[in-house]
């Protein structure tokens, strides 16, 4: 039987010599790093936001191999500033954080790279290293798109141009590497 990350699940195989048998489970995962952006609309910078979600197919869950305190990483994640409030005024410059899971908002632009098991948790032990030490937020030059680069950057050697320092910019960027937006997981 052909495995590969495009058909993920648990495979069993058995195998008897005599009266000896012996069973293989193998479990096929595909793993991604995937960088989202909502533009945000271009004529209003401040609604915009940029994260990352580190995913792992549903049907082979979490892959055993990876430690289980890195396993709250694999999920999406965003950069904002520590004491965001929805109305304005939004904040320019503070202590910044790291926002597990739901990030509120719906993509525009979107793309994902494929991970191999080491680089699944290479990027989990980023995201972990920097929950720990989110630095400081700045809207024009440490923000959530800043932070969403820097991930893919340490995660799988990706580089984004540095020009791309807004949710919009970043969204227009990634659509250009992906004609049609998948939909929504």
């Amino acid at each position: 039987r052909f495995l590969n990350r495009l058909n993920p699940g648990s495979y069993i195989f058995i195998a008897q010599a005599g009266s000896s048998v012996k069973q293989l489970t193998v479990i096929v995962y595909r793993a991604e790093l995937r960088l989202k952006a909502d533009d945000g609309g271009q004529n209003d910078p401040s609604v915009g936001h940029s994260w990352w979600e580190l995913y792992v197919n549903a049907q082979a869950k979490i892959p055993p191999v990876l430690p289980g305190v890195l396993t709250v990483y694999v999920d999406e994640a965003g950069y904002w500033p520590d004491d965001w409030t929805p109305m304005p005024p939004y904040p320019v410059s503070g202590p910044g954080d790291v926002w597990l899971a739901d990030q509120g908002h719906s993509y525009d632009g979107y793309y994902a790279w494929d991970l191999n098991i080491f680089t699944l948790i290479e990027g989990a032990e980023y995201v972990r290293d920097f929950d720990a030490d989110p630095g400081t937020f700045h809207l024009y030059s440490h923000n959530c798109t800043h932070a969403a680069k820097d991930v893919a950057s340490a995660v799988h050697n990706i580089v984004i141009p540095s020009g791309i320092w807004t949710p919009w910019f970043l969204s227009d960027y990634l659509m250009s590497l992906t004609p049609e937006l998948p939909p929504m997981w």
